[in-house]
């Protein structure tokens, strides 16, 4: 029987007589409300900051796969990454494919919705996790936004801009990743 990338039983550990609560790579966690996270400014700080932490637990599935990281499935990145996700209380993720055009959406499941300020915070860590993965560089955006339920698209960094513009200019942002896609290979 195969081993499950994500073990969510041994993710987190408390150790009360500090006070303490890390991850299983060790990382120093804290539990704070979601409404802490709307008094998040979205910058560079926070961007760098959640890039950091996305790429610590993506190195978590490159080092448990090992060589074998390069020929890894949809399935074995959906397991790891969604349930890092979902420990880390980030939001329960799915993966989609729209075209070429890679997707993540992202659910709260509660009745509080994960602020809008929130969305920098979780495009920077997908976007460290992905570039951990691999030598490739990653741009995570928001695009649409219902209730608590938030579609992210992950394109490439040069990409990027110009899929902003057209929805600047009033493009719908579904429709501005699928333009991108079908003029160019670098969705």
């Amino acid at each position: 029987m195969m081993q499950p990338v994500f073990d969510a039983a041994s993710f987190v550990a408390f150790d009360l007589g500090r006070g303490t609560i890390h991850s299983a790579g060790s990382e120093q966690l804290a539990l704070v409300p979601i409404d802490v996270l709307t008094a998040l400014e979205p910058g560079e700080h926070v961007n760098a900051a959640a890039r950091a932490w996305g790429g610590n637990h993506g190195r978590r599935l490159s080092a448990s796969q090992g060589d074998a990281l390069q020929n890894i499935g949809m399935d074995v990145l959906a397991e790891h990454l969604c349930g890092t996700m979902a420990a880390l209380g980030l939001g329960s993720l799915s993966i989609e494919i729209h075209h070429s055009a890679l997707m993540f959406r992202l659910r709260s499941n509660s009745e509080v919705p994960f602020p809008e300020a929130g969305d920098a915070l979780r495009s920077g860590f997908l976007a460290g996790y992905l570039k951990s993965l691999g030598q490739y560089g990653f741009e995570v955006i928001p695009l649409v936004r219902q209730g608590d339920e938030t579609l992210f698209w992950a394109g490439n960094p040069e990409a990027v801009p110009r899929v902003r513009q057209w929805i600047e200019e009033g493009v719908d942002p579904i429709t501005a990743v699928r333009r991108l896609c079908e003029r160019s290979d670098k969705c």
